[in-house]
């Protein structure tokens, strides 16, 4: 009985040690599962942190390239918008100049106007001295012949009824004849160097003025084709790529504008609104790009379908 109470002693006092050992082992091992879930929630802690950073500063990255796709695109625009006023200022300056250029071909035209009626009344007053001077060259060669007729006569009528006592006196007569013969040729002679001289100088005034009629006609139609080109309608095309009301409204609105500054300067413009891609022409073109998401399309697929040479 006794041994077999201490048999049950032992093999309890066994079993306690089974279990205090087994009790150790658990501590033991649940210190370590305590000591891992503390490095894990620890690594957890640091590596929350540390995400917690990269977010941040992903956040602040994409803040940034928010901004500056913002800024961008409001520089793309502005761009737009200055290229659009320059090329408008382009063309009013365009248009002073054609004024200015019309107005000094206006001016051209007044004074080759004014110096082709100068030039015709010399003309006139040349034709009037050609005419006189003819005139008296005609009545210089009637008296040298009626001169010469008389002298002819005055000698055959001395020959024939003088006696050779007064041939003296009638050589004397025919010498002064002779001189006045001499002096009658030598003024001949010398408006006959002025008619060739006026006629040289009609000829001249001739010359001058049909050179002044060709400048004339050409400074007229030089002026007529401007003021056709400056009342001539204007074509510009219009093409949105993408049908949105938005895309409508904005070219209705830059027609107005285009048409409201052409009229400014009495220029008549006819604008070829598109919602497929226009044919190809030299009118200018247009396109309506709306770079934002659900309104439109980027520049490059809105002319990818515009033939253009």
């Amino acid at each position: 009985m006794n041994s077999d109470l201490i048999k049950k002693s032992e093999d309890s006092q066994k079993t306690v040690k089974s279990l205090v050992s087994q009790l150790t082992a658990a501590t033991n091992e649940d210190f370590k599962i305590n000591k891992l879930f503390q490095e894990a929630n620890k690594q957890l802690h640091l590596d929350k942190e540390k995400n917690s950073s990269t977010i941040k500063d992903l956040s602040i990255e994409i803040d940034q390239y928010k901004r500056k796709l913002k800024e961008m695109k409001g520089q793309k625009e502005n761009s737009r918008i200055l290229e659009a006023e320059q090329k408008l200022k382009n063309a009013e300056q365009d248009i002073d100049i054609l004024n200015r250029r019309n107005d000094d071909t206006k001016k051209k035209l007044q004074n080759a106007e004014q110096d082709n009626e100068i030039l015709k009344r010399q003309k006139d007053d040349t034709e009037k001295k050609l005419q006189n001077a003819e005139q008296d060259n005609e009545v210089l060669q009637r008296q040298k012949d009626e001169t010469e007729r008389d002298y002819l006569n005055t000698i055959q009528d001395l020959t024939n009824k003088l006696p050779e006592s007064s041939v003296d006196c009638s050589v004397d007569h025919h010498k002064q004849l002779e001189d006045q013969v001499k002096h009658l040729t030598i003024e001949n002679s010398e408006l006959r160097d002025r008619v060739d001289t006026l006629i040289k100088e009609k000829s001249s005034l001739h010359e001058n003025i049909r050179t002044l009629e060709q400048e004339r006609n050409t400074f007229k139609q030089q002026i007529d084709s401007w003021i056709a080109k400056k009342h001539s309608t204007v074509h510009i095309q219009m093409y949105a790529a993408v049908n949105k009301e938005l895309c409508e409204k904005m070219m209705n609105e830059l027609e107005d504008m285009l048409r409201t500054q052409f009229e400014l300067k009495q220029t008549i413009i006819e604008v070829d609104k598109y919602k497929n891609p226009p044919p190809d022409s030299s009118d200018p073109l247009i396109v309506i790009c709306i770079n934002a998401s659900r309104l439109g399309t980027d520049v490059t697929q809105a002319i990818s379908q515009v033939n253009r040479e």
